[in-house]
Parts: C-alpha cells; sequence; structure tokens
C-alpha cells in the first residue's frame, strides 16, 4: 500500500470533541462497573488498565502494532486510537492487518480505504482518496450494500457518540443497527453488478460510490 501525503489534513478541531466525548463514555462506564462490583485487587488492577475481557467499553491502545496506517490519520491516531464496546462494534484506527476478501471483495485498491471495523462478513471503512485525503465513512453490509453512515470521519465519531447515547455502550449490535438506521444513503450493489470484474469506486470526497467495469 503507497498512502498518498494528503493535501488536507484532518480537522483535529472537530474530531476532537466526538472523540472526547467517547473517552468520556469510556471512564464513565468504568466508573459505574467499579462502583457497583465487588472485585479482587488482582482485577482492580487490571480494569484500571483497561484489559479486562467483557468489561464494557475500552480504549484501543495506541501503541498496538497496526497496518499502514494512512498520514491522514495518524494525527488523529496519536490522540484516539479508537473505542472498543464488543466483537459486534468499535472504531479501531490501528487495524493490525489487511486483506481485500470478504466484505473488501468489490472495493478498488486497499489503499482506497482503511477499514474502522471489520468481521468476516462486513466492514465499516473510511475512504482515502487519491490525494490523501479521508473522505465518507461506509458500512459494508454480508450482501454487499453499501451504507454511507458519515460524509467525514469526525462526524462519524460524533454520530456513534450520538448511537452510544441513545441505546447504551453494552450492545455493539445494538449500536451498530442505530448507526444504519440513520445512514445518509445506501447503495445495493449487488443488484447493479452485470460484469463479474465489476468493482466500487468512490467520489473523491467520499460521498459517493458507483460500480464500474474491472
Amino acid at each position: 500500500m503507497t498512502y498518498t501525503e494528503p493535501a488536507q489534513m484532518l480537522d483535529l478541531s472537530a474530531a476532537r470533541p466526538a472523540f472526547e466525548r467517547l473517552t468520556a463514555f469510556v471512564k464513565a462506564a468504568g466508573a459505574a462497573e467499579n462502583a457497583s462490583t465487588d472485585s479482587s485487587a488482582a482485577t482492580d488492577s487490571a480494569s484500571a488498565a483497561g484489559t479486562v475481557p467483557g468489561a464494557g467499553p475500552q480504549l484501543i491502545d495506541p501503541d498496538e502494532t497496526a497496518a499502514q496506517i494512512p498520514p491522514v490519520l495518524q494525527p488523529l491516531v496519536d490522540e484516539f486510537a479508537g473505542i472498543h464496546l464488543d466483537d459486534d462494534f468499535e472504531v479501531n484506527l490501528v487495524i493490525d492487518e489487511r486483506t481485500d476478501l470478504g466484505p473488501y471483495t468489490l472495493l478498488g485498491d486497499t489503499d482506497e480505504y482503511y477499514p474502522l471495523f471489520e468481521t468476516a462478513d462486513e466492514a465499516i471503512i473510511v475512504t482515502i482518496a487519491d490525494n490523501g485525503n479521508a473522505g465518507g465513512v461506509w458500512y459494508i453490509d454480508e450482501e454487499l450494500g453499501l451504507h454511507l453512515l458519515a460524509t467525514s470521519l469526525p462526524a462519524y465519531l460524533e454520530t456513534v457518540g450520538n448511537a452510544i447515547a441513545a441505546v447504551g455502550s453494552d450492545s455493539g449490535e445494538r449500536v451498530k443497527m442505530h448507526l444504519l438506521s440513520h445512514a445518509v444513503s445506501t447503495v445495493n450493489v449487488l443488484n447493479t453488478v452485470e460484469d463479474l470484474d465489476a468493482r466500487v469506486q468512490f467520489s473523491e470526497d467520499g460521498q459517493q460510490a458507483t460500480i464500474v467495469k474491472g
């Protein structure tokens, strides 16, 4: 993967209120857990480090080994690497490896997007333009349908915060469904693919997706 140095860096001033809000959710959930659970000293120590499996939302460690991070995202990663709710949802800016299989089957080159969440059947990505800029955030469902969740990464972080505020942080699936219910637009890819070599092409701002011949 070869990412271009962006012509326009991500606006941290726009993203900071959103990721500080997500950080506050994690701290509040941790405080509530500590207040309601009579745990051992060892568990208390692990919980303070944010390492207890299934202990509610946790911040993602920015020092985790990651695949090549697009330069446009690096300033954000330096301050906020993401939030993990459970196996059904997270915002992860330090994905540890990349693939072009599964939900990415009809996407273009892997340097045209960066995953924020992925399973074997679905993914959430932020688009990366040829000029290195970050664009819209899309959810790819099990049928390879594309759902525009937000027109920018800062807007997506704000939307995730709104979803957690609305449905809580104890179920990643509910958060994901809430995000989908507020999607900006949807592209039913399989219904429009006629050529087996066709692929999805995003507009430069990442807010539109079209099907082009391979």
